[in-house]
């Protein structure tokens, strides 16, 4: 029979001492304070809006839009701190307004015009794409069957009739909720539908 070393008695004392280490780590409750927690979660970035010709509302800074589109061919002042920017676009008809907040030099609002009409419904395009449901905005337009169908997460919104989805504009905005956008880039527009109002 071999004697035991005290070296032999050590090693197995060590490989004890981690056995029983990993069998308490296992069976041993977190305790991992709440904070540490959160930061191990993933982090939903903020809804963003959608962009146009590498132009997104909310980020983009004029020069970058007149790098884009050329010099404006007009501007009109909006209010105290906005600039509505026109800029040509294929129908000289139809130019592009571009919302420009005049402190920041930032996009607020960029107002496109489908110049070319796309014959598919773009209602249900953008519907299932964006897999979220619109919300319905009505104007004078809308006593010849046109709305404007608000994406609030997206920061988009189409005017476009309602029986075939034909799209007339679209603006990209930066998300917002649907008081703030009525207010700020919409104020033609309202939740409910008053024939009355409109005819007058």
């Amino acid at each position: 029979m071999k004697k035991i070393t005290p070296k032999t008695i050590v090693i197995v004392s060590l490989c004890l001492l981690i056995l029983l280490g990993i069998f308490l780590k296992v069976v041993t409750p977190s305790t991992t304070s709440p904070s540490s927690v959160s930061s191990l979660q993933p982090t939903l970035e903020p809804s963003s809006s959608i962009e146009f010709s590498s132009l997104s509302a909310g980020k983009t800074t004029l020069d970058k839009v007149i790098e884009q589109f050329g010099q404006p061919i007009s501007s009109t002042k909006s209010s105290e701190t906005t600039t509505i920017y026109q800029f040509a676009s294929t129908n000289p008809y139809l130019p592009y307004k571009v919302t420009i907040n005049e402190q920041s030099r930032q996009t607020e609002l960029i107002d496109r015009p489908l110049v070319e009409k796309p014959q598919e419904n773009l209602i249900e395009k953008y519907t299932k794409e964006f897999n979220a449901t619109p919300i319905k905005l009505y104007s004078q337009t809308s006593l010849s069957g046109i709305y404007l169908y608000v994406f609030l997460k997206q920061g988009f919104a189409l005017e476009a009739t309602e029986n075939k989805g034909l799209g007339l504009s679209i603006k990209y905005f930066p998300p917002t909720d649907i008081n703030t956008f009525i207010e700020k880039y919409a104020p033609e527009y309202s939740l409910s539908f008053d024939p009355n109002k409109f005819h007058d």
